[in-house]
């Protein structure tokens, strides 16, 4: 063996050799060396250990050395060291740092290269095979021009060990690369990078970290673990997955507020019970998030996304109380947009355009309110709690037509919701704000049907197509606090066979056919009549109407049917012809003299009765 203290070098050199293959012939410097331009092991069966502050010029170790143990804190190598022995290689100790100014190449290492605390360079290229972490560790090239790259040719054993990696912030052209598969690291973290951080291989590690002076990152593994949590905040691009097949599983959670596009090509990205939150997203695949949640924490917060003729699903999990999805930005490209098993409430408040929208029984409640948001084929939502349709003044387009009649609580309608010549279907229904819905109906496929409607003392319009004959409309349900009712644009028949409280009633020469047979009828504003159809009020005797601001049907262009009483209270009724289906009482119930006149045409009374009375 050879033992050796400090050394003084005087600008000379040292060669150090016991003898190659001699197991146990070793070398132990354990005092600090300087000066010394040229330090060679040489010829070494055993181990060389250099353990204090080794600050040379050039460092020569080949394939006749067996294990090196170089671990003095603040040891430096002037020129560029490629180590070849045939054994192992510790760099470093835990908290310590060493410095290769010409830059470290460890690929020609026989065994295992372990590395501990910080392995730095100045501006120069750091290239490893296969790492072994003895401890926490930082790989820093401090660079200050293109070249100084980090490359990781082998795979990363982290023995619960952090790794830190940092080239230069905004130093284009200092990449990191690592290759092979990370196993077992404790956090990642990415610190100045000036380039692409490129991760070729699978990782599992704890928590995964990037500031805003890392520039982009790369992840192109198959199968990714982080157990702690996860946040992407680099300035530049976030790429995560190449392959439709990828999966990432972020169980600690995920904060993406990457500065520029963030790509998801990996069909799967999941956590644990964990929040999962992205910016904006640029899918390359279809791509599943899922969250797994098993209480409130594991929400899905996404931003706008742009599809690319991808499918996106979103899911936390069916029956999770407060398991959520808000979407806040604009949703376009995507063609399946798929809410499965969502336990709280999915939220989509920004424009959101796809082809299919599929919303099952194993969703809880939806907003799906942004303003011009739009659906190719198709829509029959049947979550099983609330959806909320639309925006106050806004509009929304069901181009497949829409029916809701399988949500299973409230529906509330806000602005406009449109097709295009398809028909809409209505369940039950709230109004949240003044609402139109219109089919823009180009044949008789374009209907509207709705069961009841509770209007919250909003305006409603209801429109299929002028002159389209057959464009009808269906109101079976009753309605009740409701606004204004307006009929605009209806081809066909506009029926309401169940009670109707509103505000004004109106329709005017682009309505065809309308009939009122529910059995008690108030209107409490001024209501006018000019369809170009029939209209019909009643279909018993004991049916009532009663327009308290008034009623005018004097333009209806055909036939008025009166099948019941019609009354107000001290306002106006002004018929024009009328025809009686029953015996009829017209009653204004006047106290306000030269006010609640009663104006009629013609009378076709089919041998009934006729009572006028003011």
């Amino acid at each position: 063996d050879i033992a050796i203290g400090a050394v003084t070098g005087g600008s000379n050199t040292l060669t150090l050799t016991t003898e190659n293959n001699v197991t146990g012939a070793d070398i132990t410097a354990s005092g600090a060396i300087s000066g010394v331009t040229t330090l060679t092991l040489a010829s070494v069966g055993g181990t060389a250990t250099l353990s204090a502050d080794v600050d040379v010029t050039t460092l020569s170790v080949d394939n006749t050395v067996a294990n090196v143990a170089f671990t003095g804190n603040g040891s430096s190598v002037t020129n560029s060291f490629t180590p070849a022995n045939d054994g192992t290689f510790v760099f470093g100790a835990s908290g310590g740092t060493q410095t290769y100014n010409g830059g470290l190449t460890t690929t020609s290492v026989g065994s295992t290269v372990t590395l501990n605390g910080t392995i730095a360079s100045s501006n120069d290229g750091i290239i490893f095979g296969a790492v072994t972490l003895g401890s926490a560790t930082t790989v820093d090239t401090n660079a200050s021009s293109s070249g100084a790259d980090i490359t990781f040719n082998g795979a990363i054993t982290g023995g619960s060990n952090n790794l830190t990696l940092s080239t230069g912030d905004n130093v284009s052209g200092t990449d990191i690369l690592s290759k092979v598969a990370i196993s077992g690291l404790g956090n990642l973290t990415l610190a100045d990078v000036g380039g692409t951080a490129t991760f070729n291989a699978n990782i599992a590690a704890a928590a995964f970290s990037a500031d805003n002076t890392v520039a982009s990152i790369n992840l192109k593994g198959a199968d990714n673990t982080f157990t702690g949590s996860t946040s992407f905040a680099n300035d530049g691009t976030l790429t995560i997955g190449d392959a439709s097949s990828d999966s990432f599983a972020f169980n600690g959670g995920l904060t993406v507020t990457t500065g520029s596009t963030v790509t998801l090509n990996a069909s799967s990205i999941s956590s644990s019970n964990d929040a999962i939150t992205f910016g904006a997203v640029t899918l390359g695949s279809n791509v599943t998030i899922d969250t797994n949640a098993t209480d409130g924490t594991g929400d899905i917060a996404i931003g706008a996304v742009t599809g690319g003729s991808n499918t996106l699903t979103l899911t936390t999990e069916n029956n999770v109380t407060g398991a959520d999805i808000t979407a806040s930005g604009a949703i376009s490209g995507v063609t399946t947009l798929t809410l499965a098993s969502v336990g709280g409430t999915a939220t989509l408040s920004a424009d959101v355009d796809v082809t299919t929208l599929s919303v099952d029984n194993t969703v809880a409640n939806v907003a799906f309110t942004g303003n011009g948001s739009s659906v190719t084929n198709s829509f029959t939502p049947a979550n099983d709690g609330t959806f909320v349709f639309g925006a106050s003044g806004g509009t929304q387009t069901y181009n497949g037509g829409l029916t809701t009649t399988s949500v299973g609580s409230t529906v509330t309608l806000n602005g406009t919701i449109a097709s295009s010549n398809d028909a809409i279907v209505l369940g039950a229904v709230t109004l949240g704000s003044a609402t139109t819905i219109d089919t823009n109906a180009s044949s008789n496929a374009g209907d509207i049907t709705v069961a009841a409607i509770t209007g919250g003392s909003n305006n409603l319009t209801l429109s299929t197509g002028d002159n389209v004959s057959g464009a009808d409309i269906t109101a079976s349900g009753a309605i009740s606090g409701l606004g204004n009712l307006t009929l605009a644009d209806v081809g066909g028949t506009a029926t309401f066979s169940a009670n109707v409280a509103a505000a004004a009633l109106s329709a005017d020469s682009t309505v065809a056919n309308i009939s009122f047979t529910g059995g008690s009828n108030t209107f409490s504003a001024a209501s006018t009549l000019a369809n170009d159809g029939t209209l019909t009020f009643g279909d018993a005797t004991g049916d009532s109407f009663t327009f308290n601001g008034g009623l005018t049907t004097s333009s209806v262009g055909s036939t008025v049917t009166l099948n019941t009483s019609i009354s107000s209270s001290d306002d106006a009724l002004t018929f024009g012809a009328i025809t009686l289906g029953n015996n009829v009482t017209l009653d204004t119930n006047s106290t306000t003299t030269n006010r609640a006149d009663i104006a009629i045409g013609a009378v076709t009374g089919g041998s009934n009765t006729l009572t006028l009375t003011t």
